[in-house]
């Protein structure tokens, strides 16, 4: 028995070594014509050889799949082209990978579902990257697809949950559908070729990164005005969808074609200006762009208003709006009468985007634009003493307004549910603001109050409902004691929208500013601001940016500021440590009319 017993023990413990061997065994075999791979006992999966590696069918086929759990780490030698469809998908435990730059395509399903990858840098030379190829890589932040790429199959990047910033290449001419559907956490995106970009051809909305990153950088400079390059004759489907931080667009003469949902979801966008006559417009293909719901501005418009058959008008009061364009501009008069009064729900419901109402308006009554929908920017008239009840009330797609000087109080319930509201510019002429007037408007930022931090204190704010107001960011306008100045404006000019020539006074239409900023001793990232004023010194327009720089470097920023109706008196550039500070870093620069 004990003979027995000892020859038991004795072949349990050969087989434990001889497996264990065998397990820590270098593994190798045949992945192509002239391609080979080698598995080491540490965890490294080698590829040599030349040319192109064989595509698999399914994972399941690729020859170290057996070793899935094992392999920690691959490098694929110079001399490979291809990397095979499916090679390492499904490799959970797989972090590290070395790709040369010999390789000029990335195949399908390629690394789907390596959620230990947290980076990749896919060489220079790659021009195409499969379907699939990165879906469901959770650990991957930062995607820089090289400059040669010119094509990204459908859902590459699917589901890609941790990604924030993606780099579209110079040469990029399509994305598939879905490619980066899923991407939630994506932030940043950075189009190296304005150009080629207009004219990429996307397979649906999800196509783009836009649809969730938000930050769009042109050259490496973030943007939110954008001037399409006069070579581009079409802007392609989608191409800004969901670019929800755009404010305008210069579409240059030259335009035919501007394609399916090119601008849809673009909430903040309220001016785009033709380079080219309204005829011209006129003929420009749109199918469902979603730009008419912004205002359209050509080279020879004169100051038009709204056909005064589209409102119902009666001593002085505009009963209700009967049109069904998105951009309206009411008329001071209709009929030769003064139009003084708005009537209650005169819009309401109507799915116009962009209002302007005339200084002849006086009275603007409760639910004016209750449930538009579609409502982005109201121009109000200057002299209306209050922002009656209800009067903005479920505009969900109402990201900012500016309450002109001159209002002294805003109602109950004026925004309630405008729940994309994110800025509001308040005059110090408001004394009061009523019972749940910023109720449910979940996504307010920042406050431009028009006065010091005192007065804001002084101003009767119902506690009921708005702790969305008074919890927000409050720039104030006046105030501050000054300090040492850690930055230099050295210049502060205006350039013609569609010339880019230097102007010597604020002209009658939509500019550019531009100015140039020198650190000359923080060590800190500070906001470079360019505001625009009306005669009565209210904020009109607004427009920031980091100065992230050393000492010693400068820095040039443009921003198109919008006059539509020729109220900009003056613009002002300023440096401040952050938005809500009035502490100045330099000494500020001004331009008036």
């Amino acid at each position: 028995m004990k003979k027995f017993f000892f020859s038991s023990v004795l072949a349990l413990i050969l087989i434990i070594v001889i497996g264990t061997i065998s397990a820590y065994a270098e593994e190798s075999g045949q992945c192509g014509e002239n391609a080979t791979w080698l598995l080491g006992n540490d965890g490294v999966l080698t590829i040599s050889g030349t040319g192109e590696m064989d595509d698999y069918a399914s994972t399941y086929s690729v020859p170290w799949y057996d070793y899935k759990d094992t392999i920690k780490e691959c490098i694929i030698e110079d001399g490979i082209t291809n990397i095979g469809s499916y090679s390492f998908n499904g490799f959970d435990k797989l972090e590290r990978i070395s790709i040369p730059d010999s390789v000029s395509r990335i195949g399908n399903h390629l690394f789907s579902f390596c959620t230990a990858l947290t980076s990749i840098d896919i060489p220079d030379n790659v021009v195409s990257i499969g379907n699939s190829a990165f879906v469901s890589c959770t650990g991957l932040t930062d995607m820089i697809i090289p400059d040669k790429t010119t094509d990204i199959g459908y859902a590459a990047f699917y589901d890609c949950t941790g990604l924030e910033s993606v780099t579209i290449p110079e040469c990029i001419a399509s994305i598939g559908d879905n490619a980066f559907s899923g991407c939630n956490k994506l932030k940043n995106v950075y189009i190296k070729n304005l150009a080629a970009w207009c004219n990429v051809s996307l397979g649906n909305s999800t196509s783009n990164p836009l649809f969730y990153g938000k930050n769009v950088y042109i050259n490496n400079t973030l943007t939110t005005d954008l001037q399409i390059p006069e070579d581009v004759t079409s802007i392609q489907d989608y191409v800004f969808f969901s670019f929800t931080n755009l404010k305008s667009v210069v579409i240059p003469a030259g335009v035919s074609n501007i394609g399916v949902a090119a601008f849809s979801d673009c909430n903040k966008l309220l001016n785009v200006h033709y380079l080219g006559t309204r005829t011209e417009w006129n003929t420009v293909s749109m199918t469902n762009s979603s730009i008419d719901f912004a205002r359209i501005h050509c080279i020879d418009d004169e100051e038009l208003f709204s056909p005064e058959s589209d409102f119902q008008f009666s001593d002085g009061t505009i009963t209700k709006y009967t049109g069904n364009e998105h951009v309206v501009d009411i008329p001071p008069t209709i009929g030769e009468e003064p139009v003084k009064t708005i009537a209650s729900g005169a819009f309401e419901s109507t799915n116009v985007s962009i209002v302007t109402i005339p200084d002849s308006v006086t009275t603007v009554e409760s639910r004016v634009f209750h449930g538009c929908n579609e409502l982005r920017s109201v121009s109000l008239s200057s002299n209306t003493s209050s922002i009656s009840s209800y009067m903005f009330s479920n505009c969900r797609n109402l990201t900012e307004i500016t309450i002109p000087y001159g209002v002294t109080k805003i109602s109950n319930y004026a925004f309630i549910n405008c729940s994309n509201l994110e800025s509001i510019t308040i005059p110090d002429s408001v004394t009061s603001i009523g019972y749940s007037a910023f109720s449910s408007c979940a996504n307010i930022k920042k406050v431009y109050y028009g006065g010091s931090e005192e007065a804001w204190k002084e101003i009767n704010i119902n506690n009921t409902g708005n702790t969305t107001l008074t919890n927000a960011n409050i720039l104030y306008m006046v105030g501050e004691e000054l300090r040492n100045l850690d930055y230099a404006i050295t210049s502060l000019m205006l350039r013609d929208i569609s010339t880019n020539n230097t102007l010597d006074k604020i002209p009658d239409t939509s500019f550019i500013v531009e100015i140039n900023v020198e650190n000359v001793s923080s060590e800190k990232t500070d906001v470079i601001i360019v505001a625009a004023y009306d005669k009565n010194e209210s904020l009109l327009d607004m427009d920031f940016v980091y100065a992230d720089l050393k000492i010693g470097e400068s820095l040039t920023f443009g921003s198109l500021i919008s006059n539509t109706n020729n109220t900009v008196h003056s613009v002002k550039a300023f440096i401040r440590p952050k938005l809500n500070s009035l502490i100045p870093l330099a000494e500020s620069k001004e331009i008036s009319k």
